[in-house]
């Protein structure tokens, strides 16, 4: 893990670099307060992540590509209602996994609710291990750490809700046609992969269930970077034609999700967001192909039973329920 010194520091740079105008280290020290060789240091820690800078001796440097860190500022104006919150955000510069973090660190302060946000993972995982691409800067890492005073049965379905959380959020933010959800809980939009959803649920020893929820959502990220990932996939960049703050994006995330735990808790019945859930299926009538216990299974996709469970309309007419635990979807068509 990167320690957080000096991060306001390099948000105050970032955000002086973002005018696409150079600016020498003479200049970018007086309006920081700090040193040239504070500067020069931070310059090179980006340089580090990956960021593209532009050093020209004489002129000074400058950002080739956007990049706005995040800023627990910015993310708080979004949470007014859930103030007392905002003191269990943590935003990490670099870290191997938001969700191991959570698991590691915050696991002994048996917080109701704990926050984990990275500019960058190294070790980021989605479903089934697969890798999770985290370049720095560009996308939302994000995990919560949810202590629920329900027993693991209580809590099915809970990845199909998060999923229709991050659904209200995009909508929220300007984004819903052609989005939808492809069973159990990746979000798609126009048959290519935009966010994953991560959930991890672990029953405690003597009461309640401790829940890590994970997501993963391509945001700045463009195809040029050359990304190693063999699926279709876009972000929202690609999707609008502009540059994000994730900022925003990020603080109408957490209020959706915050929401939909808020109503677990008070023991509302999960019908209705299994019933909105079921609006964004991308998999209804389509024929897919699941991998299922190691076996080849084709069907026709049919919804969800009260369970979350994916409804497969066999050959021979039987609808065979599919748990997420057992299988994965290879291939579908839209």
């Amino acid at each position: 893990m990167v320690p957080l010194k000096n991060r306001s520091n390099l948000i105050s740079l970032v955000d002086l670099l973002m005018d696409d105008q150079f600016h020498t280290g003479s200049v970018l020290a007086m309006k920081l307060g700090i040193t040239k060789t504070a500067v020069w240091k931070m310059i090179q820690q980006l340089k580090g992540y990956g960021v593209q800078l532009e050093a020209i001796k004489g002129k000074g440097y400058r950002l080739i590509q956007p990049l706005q860190l995040l800023d627990i500022d910015r993310i708080k104006t979004f949470l007014t209602a859930q103030q007392a919150i905002i003191e269990n955000i943590i935003i990490l510069t670099s870290v191997d996994s938001t969700n191991t973090y959570l698991k590691n660190q915050l696991a002994q302060q048996r917080l109701p609710l704990s926050i984990c946000l990275t500019e960058q993972q190294t070790a980021g995982r989605g479903r089934l291990g697969r890798s999770w691409f985290s370049p720095f800067g560009a996308n939302i890492y994000l995990s919560l750490s949810w202590k629920s005073q329900q027993a693991i049965s209580e809590l099915n379905g809970l990845s199909l809700i998060i999923g229709v959380a991050v659904i209200k959020a995009l909508k929220e933010f300007g984004l819903s046609e052609g989005i939808g959800i492809k069973w159990p809980n990746d979000i798609y939009y126009q048959d290519q992969k935009l966010a994953g959803i991560l959930v991890e649920i672990v029953a405690e020893r003597h009461s309640g269930t401790q829940v890590i929820i994970g997501i993963g959502m391509n945001v700045n990220m463009l195809h040029q970077q050359q990304a190693p990932i063999d699926k279709a996939w876009t972000s929202i960049e690609h999707m609008t034609q502009q540059y994000q703050d994730r900022n925003i994006l990020v603080g109408i995330l957490l209020k959706a999700i915050i929401a939909e735990l808020e109503n677990i808790q008070q023991q509302h019945s999960p019908a209705a967001s299994l019933a909105e859930w079921k609006k964004y299926d991308v998999l209804y009538e389509k024929a897919i192909t699941l991998s299922h216990h190691g076996k080849e299974l084709s069907g026709i996709g049919k919804g969800i039973n009260e369970q979350g469970h994916l409804l497969l309309l066999m050959a021979d007419g039987a609808l065979l329920p599919c748990s997420s635990g057992e299988t994965s979807i290879k291939q579908f068509s839209i």
